[in-house]
């Protein structure tokens, strides 16, 4: 803020002259600002769980498995591409960690913050869930309800959103934060749980659950293949076997016809 103006007279030692003016300042918080930022927020926090229910309730159809490169030389690009969409559908239907994360999202949304007897949750300023239980827990403004709430109190809000995660000097949480905090907690939480299960990209088969079970069902398959091969040759061995036995036993059957007309 800068000054540019006095607000009475002053001589050329700098003295006033006589009673200036009085001048106040004041200000008031961006409501519209603060406001487009909440239903934004809200906008995207609904496409997120919309996204996600649609996810983990998408339908599996268990009759089309992934194709091998042989079935797929006999068909059509168009027909392989209908196929692929099919087989990879539902693969992460009622996924536990998925499923798990919208539980915790929906109760901390439905929480609030701040000390006892003084705390505010998204209820209090004209947030609440939908009624509609199609729609999974999306949440419906109450703009005229919203725009009050932040004129009144615009800090409590903004602590409600953001108030920064404590942690004791052994790092454990003690005070997990505004909602915009604990969501991030419980989805750093979900992500780290399914790249342990699942991977991310770049990561080696050692390094998640699903990676090491593709690598013991590959040395699974590399010694069924070895079992595979020795009972091949067992029954080669065996063939051979029997085909110079019935060789012998025609040479030797032959003998016996010459020297019976021989004879």
């Amino acid at each position: 803020m800068n000054l540019k103006q006095v607000t009475s007279p002053i001589d050329e030692n700098g003295a006033k002259i006589g009673e200036g003016k009085t001048v106040t300042f004041n200000s008031s918080p961006d409501t519209d600002k603060i406001f487009d930022s909440i239903v934004k927020y809200v906008d995207d926090y609904n496409k997120l769980i919309e996204d996600l229910n649609k996810q983990i309730r998408e339908p599996k159809y268990r009759s089309f498995q992934p194709l091998s490169a042989e079935q797929k030389k006999d068909m059509k690009e168009k027909e392989i591409e209908l196929w692929e969409e099919k087989a990879m559908s539902g693969m992460l239907r009622n996924d536990s960690d998925i499923s798990r994360m919208l539980t915790k999202l929906r109760t901390v949304l439905t929480g609030s913050i701040g000390p006892e007897g003084n705390k505010m949750g998204l209820k209090d300023i004209g947030i609440t869930t939908s009624k509609n239980y199609l729609d999974h827990g999306k949440l419906v403004i109450d703009e005229k309800k919203l725009k009050e709430m932040i004129a009144e109190n615009p800090s409590k809000i903004h602590e409600m959103f953001s108030k920064e995660v404590k942690k004791d000097a052994d790092g454990k949480v003690i005070d997990g934060g505004g909602l915009a905090q604990q969501m991030r907690t419980i989805i750093d939480g979900t992500q780290k749980s399914i790249s342990e299960r699942a991977g991310k990209t770049g990561a080696v088969n050692d390094t998640f659950s699903l990676g090491r079970t593709l690598n013991d069902m590959n040395k699974q398959i590399e010694r069924f293949e070895e079992r595979l091969k020795m009972t091949e040759n067992r029954l080669w061995k065996q063939f051979t076997a029997m085909e110079t036995a019935i060789q012998r036993a025609n040479a030797q059957s032959a003998s016996l016809m010459n020297a019976f007309g021989g004879a």
